[in-house]
């Protein structure tokens, strides 16, 4: 007779705490995008075309069968937003100048592919899937029985240690634990670098392609969670070894979590990036304050490509099989400076309560919460500084196009006057210069009469100003000529 199924719910917090890449296996089709503006646009390519207006340029185009023609070509035609999917940040340099260079060049060899998510087909959106979520917890729990049901290194298979702490797959106590896949529609992804990272300091860093992460609490310096919805069983969530039964609950699972994950990573801070890069210790320290400031209710783990063997293989028995025989001598880092797959479950209707250092692991963490804190207080306001620099930028941007408007559109109404008109304009604008003035005064009959009283006031006026008019204002020898100059002006004034 089956236990007597009593399903428990919890609502789940999952906030994610530095990149996650939950890869689909594809690349994004580089018909399928543009990057503009620091942007990475997946557009619908076909709507597009067929909206196209100039139907024989496209035409002409994609007859010359070129993929880099018409890469090209989308990329200088596709006006943004028209026929936008989703737009996602580009947070890599690197590819920035990848694509500037292939458009610019249309190198057919450069397909600037960029690894993508696992996407929902319906409304476009990347996902983490809830099946991701329950393997890691899976690794977490299988790593407390190991010696209880007596695996060795040499078992072979996973399927055989699985089998030996879980049981058949009709026995499998994880059947009745189940997650929701968590859309990342409201905060998104973006594009980043993966980079093999060594704490070799002598050691460039290897590039290992553009990938599309999760946005996370590293990159924005504030929370980014999504709600989700855990249904476990109690009655039936149970490991069965021998003779022995465990009954498993949400403290069990929150504490399997926070043993096998925290250690991880503390031992990957303390082997490569702790007194090797203080950049990386930076980088990280939102996430690393999230994980010593964990409450009971709340709990560390990984998912997600490039969370490295460690995450993914039991404790005592680790035994990967690698070309070389040899595992955790590198990283790969997000930009060569955020670990992927850190994340951390917060379960609410349960206690909260600080759980402190000891609670946490075994080994001692290797930051303090005020080191940390000082840290991430220098993050953000170096993340200010540089907003506010932008915002600068972008002001002064927006001041020299508006100048450059209003000098377009004067250009243009100065082109459209008389010639009359422009000397006018020319005297209200303090345009011109002395000999000018004098150019003016020897040729002012050659102007239609209607302007000849105008332009003579204002020479009246500029010569008043410049001191160049009174008897008091210059030699006795040069009196005489700046007279008849004023008498030839006056002249035409009174008509």
């Amino acid at each position: 007779m089956n236990p007597k199924s009593n399903p428990q719910q919890y609502d789940v917090s999952f906030h994610i705490l530095t990149p996650v890449h939950i890869g689909s296996g594809t690349e994004i089709d580089p018909f399928s995008y543009i990057i503009r503006d620091g942007q990475l646009h997946i557009i619908n390519l076909i709507d597009w075309i067929a909206d196209y207006p100039e139907k024989d340029e496209l035409l002409s185009i994609m007859e010359k069968d070129s993929f880099s023609a018409i890469r090209t070509f989308i990329a200088n035609h596709y006006q943004t937003g028209s026929h936008d999917r989703i737009s996602i940040p580009v947070d890599t340099p690197q590819l920035l100048a990848d694509y500037d260079k292939a458009i610019r060049l249309q190198n057919a060899a450069n397909q600037v592919l960029v690894n993508s998510m696992t996407r929902n087909e319906i409304d476009g959106f990347a996902y983490i899937p809830g099946s991701s979520i329950k393997g890691a917890i899976r690794t977490a729990i299988a790593n407390r029985f190991v010696e209880q049901a007596g695996i060795k290194k040499d078992d072979g298979k996973k399927r055989n240690w699985e089998t030996s702490i879980f049981g058949q797959i009709r026995e499998d106590p994880l059947r009745y634990l189940k997650l929701s896949d968590i859309s990342l529609k409201e905060h998104g992804t973006c594009i980043v670098e993966a980079k093999e990272y060594t704490k070799d300091k002598n050691k460039s860093l290897t590039p290992k392609g553009s990938k599309e992460c999760a946005v996370n609490l590293c990159r924005n310096l504030e929370p980014i969670k999504y709600s989700s919805r855990m249904i476990l069983e109690p009655d039936k969530f149970v490991v069965k070894i021998k003779q022995f039964t465990t009954k498993m609950d949400i403290n069990f699972l929150i504490e399997s979590l926070n043993l096998f994950y925290v250690q991880k990573y503390i031992d990957e801070y303390n082997k490569f990036y702790k007194d090797v890069s203080e950049e990386v210790e930076d980088s990280i320290s939102p996430a690393s304050l999230a994980i010593a400031s964990l409450k009971s209710n709340e709990a560390l783990i990984r998912v997600g490509q490039h969370s490295h063997v460690e995450c993914m293989t039991l404790d005592k028995v680790r035994n990967p099989r690698t070309p070389k025989g040899k595992y955790g001598e590198t990283r790969t880092l997000a930009n060569g400076i955020y670990p992927f797959g850190w994340c951390k479950l917060e379960f609410h209707g349960i206690e909260s309560k600080p759980i402190g250092n000891k609670a946490l692991s075994l080994k001692a963490l290797p930051f303090t919460v005020e080191e940390l804190e000082s840290r991430v207080q220098k993050l953000k306001d170096a993340k200010l500084k540089d907003i506010k620099q932008k915002q600068e930028q972008e002001l002064a941007l927006q001041q020299k196009e508006k100048q450059r408007e209003i000098e377009e559109e004067n250009r243009r109404t100065f082109e459209s006057m008389t010639p009359e008109e422009q000397l006018l304009a020319k005297f209200s604008n303090n345009n011109l210069s002395e000999n000018e003035m004098n150019d003016i005064f020897n040729n002012i009959q050659n102007y239609a009469a209607d302007y000849r009283k105008k332009i003579a006031e204002q020479l009246k006026s500029y010569w008043q100003e410049k001191k160049q008019w009174s008897k008091n204002d210059v030699s006795k020898k040069k009196w005489k000529t700046v007279r008849e100059r004023n008498d030839a002006i006056e002249a035409i004034i009174l008509g």
